[in-house]
């Protein structure tokens, strides 16, 4: 469910966030616009995604592409996931009697209710897998994953250009995302299970492209935060 909307504003534009409703969450680190104050503009700041957390941390392992050493490699996973990156733009001149803080609050409700109606007549579990990560990431997320997971940084890759990929702790050579999560034999599929959680509150900002789950992931390991988590 969504209370509020996380941005990604730079410390020099956060006076112009200001005058757009933003406002700042001293316990997340984070600006947020509830939509009660929001104009138009406020979007230039609204990332790709809103991941609703917990934001799931899925650590495996592979083949390096050039050395054949065995390298570790990570990606993200969350049940629900909340796009409002283009949303006031979209809609402006499909709603153009309408505020920025209406049309933000419309989508928000829509999307409550299409969660209670979901959990109410599925049983099943869907989840979300996140990759090919653009610059706008969560700081704190960034930080964790600069400290703990090195060879987790921004690359280019014939396929995908320029994202922020795994690579080989060993010959540093990229492994890009499209086989890890589009092909059949890729790491991340549905087989695959939970290892470590990253921040269990709060709505974490990010820019990605999503490749929904179909089926159930089955979630049930020791859980650890990855804040205290050290690498053998």
């Amino acid at each position: 469910m969504i209370d509020k909307i996380y941005l990604n504003v730079p410390y020099e534009e956060k006076d112009e966030a200001k005058k757009y409703g933003a406002k700042w969450d001293k316990e997340a680190k984070l600006w947020y616009t509830d939509g009660y104050n929001a104009q138009f503009g406020i979007e230039k700041w609204i990332p790709t995604l809103n991941i609703i957390t917990p934001l799931y941390l899925l650590l495996d392992t592979k083949e390096c592409f050039r050395c054949k050493k065995i390298t570790d490699i990570i990606a993200f996973s969350s049940k629900h996931c909340f796009d409002l990156s283009t949303i006031i733009e979209e809609l402006y001149e499909k709603y153009d009697d309408m505020s920025a803080e209406e049309i933000i609050l419309m989508k928000i409700k829509e999307y409550n209710n299409d969660i209670l109606e979901m959990e109410q007549h599925d049983d099943t579990e869907y989840y979300s897998l996140y990759s090919r990560l653009d610059f706008n990431m969560n700081i704190t997320l960034k930080n964790i994953i600069k400290e703990k997971f090195p060879f987790y940084h921004l690359g280019k890759s014939k396929i995908g250009g320029i994202y922020i990929a795994n690579h080989c702790e060993y010959c540093k050579m990229i492994q890009g995302d499209n086989y890890i999560f589009n092909e059949p034999s890729g790491n991340f599929d549905l087989e695959h299970t939970l290892k470590y959680k990253v921040i269990d509150k709060g709505i974490i900002p990010i820019d990605a492209n999503v490749y929904c789950s179909t089926s159930y992931i089955d979630y049930n390991n020791q859980w650890e935060d990855i804040s205290a988590f050290i690498r053998d």
